[in-house]
């Protein structure tokens, strides 16, 4: 019960501190409060991920070294930050987190955003120091989460609603990205989701049900949003229009000097960043600003672990949902390091630990249900 309980409380206060602004509630505090309880989690890390965990903790400690010597943007509170991302990513592979924690928290937070949609608020501005493209990130999160916790716990049914509640409420928010996203998301959920516990009569029952209510949904949100002709105008003719951001990258790569592309770049010390509030809108830009030339790494270990998961089936939704989580962070600083970067390096290491070929897993410090989960997929993989 505690385990689950930790996890909601992380996301209820990571949730208030978009809510009310970090002015009430620092991220310093909300390390103060996480890391000494996950500390121990390092002590001990499953056999089976430790070299994935060993690799990303070097990248965080070489990157603070080189940008502390260069007075980059990799802080101290960075460093820390990224640190209380992994021992939460071993947090989640040591103990059995119900997958009802996330399923709550999307069903919440959407509530949330509806009313203020339905009391006329305007979504751009109900959170104090950032803008509606985050709404349609923390869905993604949440739902992303929902999914393979539902794997790992071998929930019979698994409910659609979290996929659908990121779409209707991206919608809403009229983000481009995180519509596009949210509907690969629902897209993936509906048609490459595979519940292998169930009969044949009932997946093709449950296939029939989630198009149907899928159209239906459509349907609705016509009928429903009086202004779905000024938001789908809105999004034609802003297309996929992001001068904006095309100057700001390429102003950054032009600025970088043979030193900065080795330890990352200061975006306060410049005055056109600063005037963008040093936002790259671009995490993997973010990522080398802040972690230099080890973003390279990272970011590679990312993406393999997507591709690889995409050319085995059994893999393949996760590696999808995945892949729409490192297309999401394109846009946006949302990752490296964010709040719920956790949630990407469970998944690159979920599916590169759970890959049919390799060897039997140690079962020190594994949960069962994460065990029972890699022995499923080998032998059917060798059946």
């Amino acid at each position: 019960m505690y385990v689950n309980f930790f996890l909601f409380m992380y996301f209820l206060f990571v949730s208030l501190q978009y809510m009310l602004g970090p002015v009430i509630l620092r991220d310093r505090y909300l390390c103060f409060l996480f890391f000494p309880l996950l500390l121990i989690e390092i002590l001990n890390v499953p056999k089976e991920i430790t070299k994935y965990i060993c690799f990303l903790i070097f990248v965080f400690c070489f990157s603070f070294y080189t940008n502390s010597l260069h007075g980059g943007l990799a802080s101290f509170n960075y460093f820390i930050f990224s640190i209380l991302n992994l021992l939460i990513t071993v947090y989640l592979f040591r103990h059995s987190v119900s997958e009802k924690v996330p399923f709550f928290c999307i069903i919440f937070f959407s509530t949330y955003v509806f009313f203020h949609y339905l009391c006329g608020v305007d979504l751009n501005r109900i959170f104090p120091l950032t803008s509606r493209n985050t709404i349609s990130w923390i869905l993604l999160i949440y739902a992303s989460l929902y999914y393979i916790l539902a794997e790992i716990n071998r929930v019979k049914s698994v409910s659609f609603i979290p996929a659908l509640l990121c779409f209707f409420v991206s919608f809403l928010a009229e983000g481009r990205s995180g519509i596009i996203v949210s509907l690969l998301l629902l897209i993936s959920v509906l048609f490459l989701m595979d519940n292998s516990r169930c009969s044949r009569y009932y997946k093709y029952v449950a296939f029939f049900c989630k198009v149907t209510g899928f159209v239906v949904f459509i349907i609705a949100l016509v009928i429903f949003n009086e202004s779905l002709h000024d938001k789908l105008e809105y999004f034609y003719n802003k297309k996929f229009d992001i001068s904006t951001r095309n100057i700001i990258w390429l102003e950054y790569i032009r600025n970088l000097s043979l030193l900065d592309w080795l330890v990352g770049f200061d975006l306060q010390s410049d005055a056109f960043f600063k005037s963008y509030h040093s936002n790259l809108h671009n995490s993997y830009l973010m990522a080398h600003a802040r972690f230099g030339i080890m973003a390279v790494p990272l970011v590679f270990f990312l993406w393999f672990a997507c591709i690889s998961g995409m050319l085995d089936k059994q893999r393949r939704f996760l590696a999808v949902v995945l892949f729409c989580l490192l297309l999401r962070i394109f846009t946006d600083k949302f990752a490296f390091v964010g709040h719920y970067d956790f949630v990407i390096y469970f998944y690159a290491i979920y599916l590169l630990t759970i890959r049919p070929h390799l060897g039997k897993i140690p079962l020190e410090g594994v949960h069962p249900t994460f065990m029972e989960c890699v022995s499923r997929l080998r032998s059917k993989r060798f059946s």
